[in-house]
């Protein structure tokens, strides 16, 4: 452990800081200055029947899978998960439980919950720190999301120690090591994907920054972030304010990151332009959720979504996104969405041309939503297979995922080819085409105000 004597020395190099840029000493001292108070509700305590007292601890992933750990030995990084692997092992090496312990330790104020976090996070920075095993958690599915979480915790456990007496300093090194490798590891393009990952990352890049201070590699941390939220507002969302990622769930999801964004940079006093330019990508954003949700303010599960509630206050007017694909036929009672075409392939599903009705608060034709993030899960495959939904679909694709549906029959071009409105009701047709255009599915929706849908279809 480091002495109070040593506390200027800079932080030295260690294979977690094998990839930072050389000259870029790190300070000890200036870090652990620096308060972040911005990180109150990034990690939501354990809820009050979990014990973490014991010599065997029960702790929850967000998928709700519960894995042990030991306050003395630590946990098993290389376990097998039996179901949702992929999703389970991004959130174990995200250690956003690690935050959510920290979270729990302010709330209760007991050491024991304290120390856990700080046995978890050595374990990883030892077990991390063995030759080759970060380029194992670089590869692991959805890394960049999973790295991006992990700045944050990292971040979150220097602020928690930073104020308490008897402060472990070679611990506190070995945190800003491993936090510069995995900011350094975000900054790299082949690890920035155009997505809400790519957002999360930038975030936590802009987190880094302000924790680092006055470190040269801070502003390279800010500059990288700053160009790809810019490049990413211009394309996320269409010109009607729609987000490109398929599903009414993650618009919301990608809205609330913008707008967590936008007050973290509010508070550190961060760059004007940026902050002008989230507040009007919001106010678009949030018009068109306010077409897209349920009458009761819930978000429907159209796409890779679950049904939640929200507080939005549902604008109960139809509306066409030509761009995305996505119609919304509505009023006070009716509820009739329609979905032909996409920008992207994320979380896109095998949903061209299917509807969804809902009347006087309750289903009629629904879609899949989502289940787990498990592809080798029956129930996930029905739900993003054509088996999901209610579109026109050949036969031969039933029960494919999205990506074999491509392989298999090629490129897809779907498109809302007309809507209109009048006093009587609303118009809309939609197509889409496979096989380089050789067969075509149209779909026709007539709604008549108060209660009367009509469907034509063709192929």
């Amino acid at each position: 452990m480091h002495q109070a004597n040593n506390f200027n020395e800079k932080i030295s190099s260690d294979p977690l800081g094998s990839t930072a840029i050389e000259g870029e000493p790190l300070n000890l001292k200036e870090i652990l200055a620096i308060q972040m108070d911005h990180f109150t509700d990034y990690f939501p305590p354990l809820d009050a029947t979990v014990g973490c007292a014991g010599d065997v601890v029960n702790l929850p992933l967000p998928t709700g899978e519960i894995f042990q750990i030991s306050p003395i030995h630590g946990l098993q990084w290389d376990r097998i998960f039996a179901k949702e692997a992929a999703s389970n092992i991004l959130w174990l090496f995200s250690l956003v439980w690690v935050g959510r312990l920290l979270a729990t330790f302010e709330q209760r104020n007991e050491e024991e919950v304290l120390r856990l976090a700080v046995v978890a996070t050595t374990s990883f920075l030892d077990y991390s720190n063995e030759p080759g095993r970060q380029s194992v958690i670089g590869n692991i599915r959805s890394a960049d999301h999973s790295a991006a979480t992990r700045v944050t915790v990292l971040i979150k456990l220097i602020q928690v120690m930073r104020g308490r007496q008897g402060i472990d300093y070679a611990l506190l090194e070995r945190v800003c090591n491993c936090l510069k490798y995995w900011s350094d590891w975000l900054c790299e393009p082949e690890h920035y994907e155009k997505s809400n990952h790519g957002l999360m990352a930038s975030i936590a890049l802009l987190h880094t920054a302000v924790q680092f201070g006055a470190a040269p590699c801070a502003s390279r941390y800010r500059d990288v972030a700053t160009d790809r939220i810019m490049e990413l507002g211009k394309v996320s969302f269409d010109r009607d304010g729609l987000c490109y990622e398929n599903t009414i769930g993650y618009h919301n999801y990608n809205m609330q990151c913008y707008r967590r964004l936008l007050r973290f940079l509010k508070h550190y006093d961060m760059s004007g332009p940026l902050i002008a330019f989230i507040d009007e990508l919001i106010l678009r954003a949030a018009e068109a959720l306010e077409f897209c949700v349920w009458q009761d303010g819930s978000i429907p599960p159209i796409g890779d979504s679950p049904v939640y509630q929200t507080k939005i206050i549902s604008r109960n007017k139809s509306r066409c996104f030509y761009e995305s694909g996505f119609v919304v036929i509505k009023n006070d009672d009716l509820y009739l969405s329609v979905i032909c075409g996409s920008r992207t392939e994320f979380h896109k599903q095998v949903d061209d041309s299917s509807i969804t009705l809902r009347f006087m608060n309750r289903d009629v034709l629904i879609d899949g939503g989502s289940y787990n993030y498990d592809r080798g899960d029956p129930h996930r495959r029905c739900v993003e297979s054509s088996l999901g939904h209610s579109g026109l679909f050949l036969k031969e694709c039933d029960g494919l995922l999205r990506s074999e549906f491509l392989r298999k029959l090629g490129p897809v071009s779907g498109k809302i080819e007309r809507f209109e409105e009048s006093g009587d009701g609303v118009r809309v047709s939609c197509r889409y085409s496979m096989r380089n255009g050789r067969i075509s599915f149209i779909r026709k929706i007539f709604v008549c105000w108060p209660d009367e849908v009509a469907i034509v279809d063709y192929i």
